[in-house]
């Protein structure tokens, strides 16, 4: 299982949580699903296992996004693979005229679940409701 990531201080924190996700579909359900900060050992994981498109390797760029400290990139696992992924972009969305209207209101962006028959099993939602998460975010 991945290890612990960092808090928003750069500090090590424990940053990952087993969550059961609940069905979204009849008959349909995965196992425990463990958030974490991705780490830089995570981002040639998130490669193989949820490539990038062409070859910029996005999970890298990502990954270089929250050592800089602007973003915290959160990945989730079902046990030692990667099936998820979101962004936290402290600085807020990229248009001008939303940052105008929410001042100070980080975004939470670029989700995604591989592959894509586990869309729709409620990755997703238990990582954006992830109380972590949100206490991140808040």
């Amino acid at each position: 299982m991945p290890g612990t990531g960092q808090d928003i201080a750069g500090q090590t924190a424990g940053r990952s949580r087993d969550v059961e996700v609940a069905p979204m579909a009849e008959g349909a359900s995965i196992g425990p699903v463990t958030i974490t900060v991705c780490r830089e050992q995570d981002v040639e994981l998130l490669e193989r296992h949820v490539p990038s498109p062409g070859r910029n390797r996005f999970h890298a760029r990502r990954f270089a996004r929250q050592e800089q400290g602007l973003s915290t990139y959160l990945v989730a696992w079902l046990e030692d693979t990667p099936v998820g992924s979101g962004a936290i972009l402290w600085d807020g969305c990229g248009a001008a005229e939303v940052r105008r209207c929410y001042p100070d209101c980080p975004e939470l962006g670029g989700l995604g679940v591989w592959p894509p028959e586990l869309r729709s099993l409620g990755v997703l939602t238990m990582e954006v409701g992830d109380g972590d998460t949100r206490s991140m975010i808040l």
